[in-house]
């Protein structure tokens, strides 16, 4: 789809950002300042996704730069949420302007928008291949991958997968999927959900050699970032 260099100084968020516009399908590429995102513009993108407060260049003056020489999509990103900050992103060339925390769902749709205007992400032929699904039997206890291998599951990651399901490609926060999955809040030790995530996902790797797309998000909680079926 679209080739995206995602500026972010916040290693673990930058990481975030670009796994989940990774699962959907784009190409990604990660930079922490405008001098990382120089070397990464000369391989190409067509979408930069860009934080204002950057160490040395800021977001609104690399915004500036890229479009006096280019017609890239740029989608700003800050916590700044004053209008007039907002005003100075789009004068300085911004295409869309979005305030943190942000929707990953959300960051998604503008890119699939802004990429089909700019002509970099196709609209979907009559015919083409569907995107992989994962289903979960409910009868059964059992997530069945997209490759038809059927994964039994334990009472607890049925009720994470659950979850999960019900707020699709949507981050899920921790106090609410340790409400859906114990029963109560394990915010004073979260390292429970941690590794009942990284058991699952072993289990599922293990059986079917696919990775489940579930992924911790930067102070979010967890995302299924494919399409999972109820």
């Amino acid at each position: 789809m679209a080739r995206i260099a995602v500026v972010e100084d916040e290693a673990a968020l930058r990481e975030d950002l670009a796994l989940y516009l990774q699962a959907e399908g784009h190409e990604v590429h990660q930079a922490g300042c405008g001098a990382d995102l120089d070397t990464v513009l000369a391989e190409g993108a067509d979408i930069v996704v860009l934080d204002v407060n950057l160490p040395g260049e800021s977001g609104f003056e690399i915004a500036a730069r890229l479009r006096a020489t280019s017609d890239l999509g740029i989608i700003m990103l800050t916590a700044r949420r004053m209008e007039d900050d907002r005003l100075t992103g789009l004068d300085a060339g911004a295409d869309i302007y979005l305030s943190k925390p942000v929707s990953f769902r959300e960051l998604a749709a503008h890119v699939r928008a802004l990429g089909r205007r700019l002509g970099s992400v196709p609209v979907a032929e009559s015919g083409a291949v569907p995107p992989p699904c994962w289903r979960l039997d409910r009868t059964g206890w059992s997530l069945v991958a997209p490759s038809g291998t059927t994964i039994r599951l334990t009472k607890l990651e049925m009720r994470f997968l659950l979850r999960l399901a019900d707020s699709p490609e949507t981050p899920v926060d921790r106090h609410t999927l340790s409400l859906a999955v114990y029963g109560t809040s394990l915010d004073h030790d979260s390292r429970a959900l941690d590794a009942l995530v990284r058991r699952l996902k072993t289990k599922v790797e293990r059986a079917c050699g696919t990775a489940l797309p579930v992924q911790a998000l930067y102070a979010s909680g967890y995302v299924f970032s494919a399409i999972l079926l109820p």
